[in-house]
Formats: structure tokens, sequence, C-alpha cells
């Protein structure tokens, strides 16, 4: 009787055996755990092949291999979580080292019913390595390229970054990291980018940071070489929300050579179309040097005295391919002083300008062959694309060569094509 009932035992044992080895030759486990991934993230996630579960006395592991999440949103060659017992006992997930290789994020992460889309925001476990990473993220109407990326997190203490970035055509070599005495205090920050035309360095000595949704720097630096021009960025009170999908900057202050300079308060926001805001203040003694670096090479009668000095103030607010207003704008180029606004409500509509200029010297703009007698052709061909004007412009008193006119108003009215 005994040797009967240990002979069901052992066929009960075999074909357990057998029916957990067809259940992993057919992908019930990875099946069972794709469809528990797409249930909490809520769209499609398909695993290559079944989670590789190891464990010792000391910890558990876990290997996945070709995750892919979404429509091509997230591409994971290979993942590799190890939680330590005591983590596992007392539920504290996020105690793991994990190791990613072959990452492609293409964002933004896309909202869901329950959940909203959050930007940047990362929860970080305890140690973290990325090997081989690639990033495509769009910022307005281009696209911000990541690629050989690789990084390495510790315990809210040590982070270490580095890859190759691509926006709007230019390449840049990029390395960072992050050193904190002890964890969960604030660490200090120093990031450099080159390129083949330039540097910058960006030192930041103190960064808190408020979980994963907001960092916070008192002050910081940024030091920018390209081509002719070296100058500096002070910034005061920068804050990045990833909930609210912004960055925003208390005070900065611009210092640059050829003496340029300027200071103002600035804000981004991307969660539905790229806006930036700020009131601002830009001076520049020499301003013909900066409009040569630029490429530009005005035929100009007299340049030193139209371009030089010059100012601009005014308080900016532009949206991607929407709102582009421009209000209480105060400014000064060679001997004209001006004041007023400009708006665009939509690219598709004309611009409305509303300007005062109290005095305006043409003499210096005029090439030498116009000083004497007034001429279409001041300083170079006007575009063919001439954008839809709307508005008024006022001329307390304008010199043109010997001509000379006073209390000029200029009704702009953009012409229907």
């Amino acid at each position: 009787m005994a040797a009967k009932r240990l002979g069901l035992f052992a066929l009960a044992l075999g074909v357990l055996a057998l029916l957990l080895y067809l259940c992993v030759l057919f992908g019930v486990p990875r099946i069972l755990l794709s469809r528990l991934l797409s249930s909490e993230l809520q769209m499609p996630v398909r695993l290559a092949q079944n989670p590789q579960i190891s464990a010792n006395f000391s910890r558990l592991q876990i290997n996945l291999q070709g995750l892919r999440i979404g429509q091509n949103l997230l591409r994971l060659q290979q993942i590799q979580a190890a939680w330590p017992w005591s983590a596992l006992w007392q539920r504290r997930w996020m105690e793991l080292r994990l190791q990613v290789m072959g990452l492609h994020l293409r964002g933004p992460w896309p909202s869901t019913p329950h959940r909203q889309g959050t930007g940047f925001a990362i929860t970080l476990p305890q140690n973290f390595v990325l090997r081989d990473g690639s990033v495509d993220w769009p910022l307005g109407a281009r696209e911000l390229q990541v690629s050989a990326l690789q990084a390495e997190y510790r315990a809210g203490q040590e982070a270490t970054i580095g890859g190759q970035l691509r926006y709007d055509g230019q390449a840049f070599s990029v390395s960072g990291n992050y050193r904190a005495a002890r964890p969960g205090q604030a660490g200090s920050v120093s990031m450099e980018a080159r390129s083949k035309e330039g540097l910058l360095d960006v030192n930041v000595p103190s960064l808190h940071l408020s979980g994963a949704n907001t960092i916070r720097i008192p002050r910081g630096d940024a030091r920018l070489v390209w081509k002719q021009f070296h100058g500096g960025l002070d910034f005061q009170g920068l804050r990045y929300a990833a909930a609210q999908q912004s960055l925003t900057l208390v005070r900065w202050r611009l210092s640059a050579q050829p003496q340029l300079g300027g200071e103002g308060t600035l804000a981004l926001f991307w969660k539905h179309a790229l806006t930036v805001q700020s009131d601002f203040r830009l001076h520049a003694e020499q301003l013909l040097p900066w409009v040569h670096l630029l490429g530009l090479k005005p035929a100009l009668a007299d340049p030193q005295r139209a371009l030089q000095p010059a100012a601009l103030s005014g308080d900016l607010h532009w949206t991607s391919g929407g709102l582009v207003q421009l209000d209480q704008v105060r400014g000064t180029l060679g001997s004209a002083q001006f004041q007023g606004a400009i708006s665009r409500a939509d690219p598709q509509l004309p611009w409305q300008i509303h300007a005062e200029i109290s005095r305006l010297d043409l003499t210096p703009w005029l090439r030498s062959s116009a000083k004497t007698t007034p001429s279409a052709k001041l300083i170079f061909p006007l575009p063919k694309d001439w954008p839809a004007l709307r508005g008024t412009l006022r001329i307390g008193e304008l010199r043109w060569g010997q001509w000379q006119a006073k209390k000029l108003q200029i009704q702009l009215q953009a012409v229907q094509k």
C-alpha cells in the first residue's frame, strides 16, 4: 500500500514537472508577465524570452530579455534586477541593483486616463547602471537625440553620465557628475559639453532633490566658448518640476566679450507646446562684432554710428507654433531710441506692431551713393516674402541725408495675397 502511494506521489510530481516544463516551453511566464506589466502601464508590453530567475543565500535576481513597451516607445535589450532578501521581506522594492543594457526611449511618455505624463520624472533604484542607451525626445518642432548614453547612480550620493547629443544639426559630447557627502543631502554638480566649435561648462555648488519630481538649485554658473565668443551666465533660484514639465529661473545674469551684458527672469514649459516667458534687459557697447559673428555683413555707411551702442528690454511670451508677444519694449540702436510692442497670435495671422521712435537718423545706414538723395536701396534689398504687418509707427524726427521730417505717423496694413 505504501509503495502504491509512493508511486502515485512520484507520478504526480512527474506530471507537475511536465506541466511546468510545457508552461516554460510555450512561454507562459513571458505571457503572464507581459500582461501584468501591460495592465500596470496601460499600454502594450512584449517580452522576447521568459524571465530568468536565480537566487542564493543573499539575494534574488531576475533577468529580462528584449522588453518592448508601447509602439516603440521604450525598448530594452536586457534588464538585470537584484534584491537583497532583507529588502524583499520588508517590501522595500527600490532597494535593488538595476542594470540596463541597450535602452532606446522615444519620448514623451504618454498620458493615460489614470496617470498623467510627467516629463522626465524617474524613481531611481538604490543602485543603477545604464549601458549603450539612446533617447529621441521632441522639443518644439525639432528633436533632441542622445546616443552612446552611459550612466551610473549610487544611493543618492554619486552619479555620472556621458553620451553624444545632437540637436538642430549640432553635435555635442556631453559628460557630467554628481557628488553628495551623504545620501539624501544636497550635492554638487558639474557638466561639460564639447563640440567642434566650442565648449560649455556648468557648475552647481548645491543641488537639492525632492523625490523624483523636483530639482532646486539656489545658484550656479555656466561658461561658454564658441568661435570668437566667450562669456558666462550666472543664475539663481532654478526649479525644475517634472509634474508640471517646467523649468524656471528667478534671475539670470549674462556677461560676455566683446562687451555684451544682460539680466532677467526665465520660465520654460513644454507639457503641451514649448513655451518661453522672460522679462529681460540686454545691452551691448559693441554690437558690430556680434553681427559679424552671426555671419551678417550689412552694407552700412557708418556701422559704428548705426549699431552702437545698443540696448533692448521687454517682456517676452513665445509659444512654438502659436502666440508670440513682446510687450513693454524699450531700446536703443545708435542714436535712435524706441519703445512699443509686437505680437502675433498665430503663424497664419499678420504681426501687430505699435512703436514710437523719438529721433531716427538714417544717414549712418545709407550707402555712400544715397547720402544726398533719398533712395529705396538703403541697406540691402528687402526680402520678397516680407511678413504681413499691421499697426502704427510714429517717428518724432526723421533725418535722411539732407532731408528732414517731423511728427511722422506710418500706418501699416497687411495686404491679402
